[in-house]
């Protein structure tokens, strides 16, 4: 007989009565929702892990050589530099030199004090008798390391000075490529070896803005040196020579999560 739709039999009744019934239905949602939880578990897990991360920027600090600075020897020191902002910590600034053919100030190489025109970290040497004059294979090689990278870099190195008399004159080689300058209107050479940073006219100006050489690195990067020398014979016995590096401003990048 050709059905119309509606159960014939009590068998065919409860058939259909199970199909629609609300406790199956009820059944398959909780199967569902236990398989489910697991995956949702893991998708919030996952930025909690990274969240330092996630809420970092990199941001922007000043090294203070008079408050931040501590010397460790006459040819080392370190710096700790807060840097402010959400998921920042304090980037460590480290100083080291090899000095070669040069004698270091005990006292005064690797000084930060407020002295007139030293206001930053000074460098201070001689150079030995024996070591030939306007030697770029000679001098005070400073490297500046960084514990975590860094980007728009500034050092503003000053007192690069040429006295009357032949006393000695100042020179300032960048070992580290990928650098820009700018120099004061006393200033001439790009900071390379063949063109070195130094005085252009002999005078008993030691300090100011003339007498500045300021070197710029976009970034990032984690190490820097230089090379400071003597470019005269010197003609007084135990002639000292010294440059400054005034307060330095970087970008810090992100702690590693």
């Amino acid at each position: 007989m050709e059905s119309d739709g509606i159960p014939s039999s009590k068998n065919e009744r409860d058939a259909g009565k199970e199909a629609s019934s609300p406790d199956l239905a009820r059944r398959t949602l909780i199967r569902g929702a236990v398989w489910s939880v697991p995956v949702v578990a893991a998708t919030v897990g996952t930025p909690l892990s990274a969240a330092s991360n996630v809420l970092c920027t990199p941001t922007g600090a000043t090294l203070d050589f008079g408050t931040q600075y501590v010397r460790s020897s006459a040819t080392s020191g370190t710096a700790s530099v807060p840097v402010a902002g959400m998921g920042q910590v304090p980037l460590t600034v480290s100083f080291n030199s090899e000095v070669l053919g040069y004698v270091a100030n005990p006292n005064l190489n690797y000084a930060a004090d407020s002295e007139a025109g030293f206001d930053g970290l000074r460098f201070q040497q001689v150079r030995n008798f024996s070591t030939p004059p306007d030697d770029p294979t000679f001098g005070q090689v400073i490297t500046i390391v960084f514990s975590r990278p860094v980007t728009d870099l500034v050092l503003p190195f000053g007192n690069i000075s040429l006295p009357i008399g032949n006393f000695y004159a100042d020179k300032i080689i960048v070992m580290t490529p990928g650098y820009t300058y700018s120099t004061g209107a006393g200033i001439i050479g790009d900071g390379t070896s063949a063109e070195p940073f130094r005085n252009s006219v002999a005078s008993d100006e030691r300090t100011g803005p003339d007498l500045m050489a300021t070197v710029e690195f976009a970034g990032p990067v984690s190490a820097v040196s230089v090379r400071f020398y003597d470019g005269l014979a010197s003609a007084v016995s135990g002639q000292q020579q010294a440059i400054v590096l005034d307060d330095m401003t970087f970008v810090a990048s992100c702690p590693p999560a």
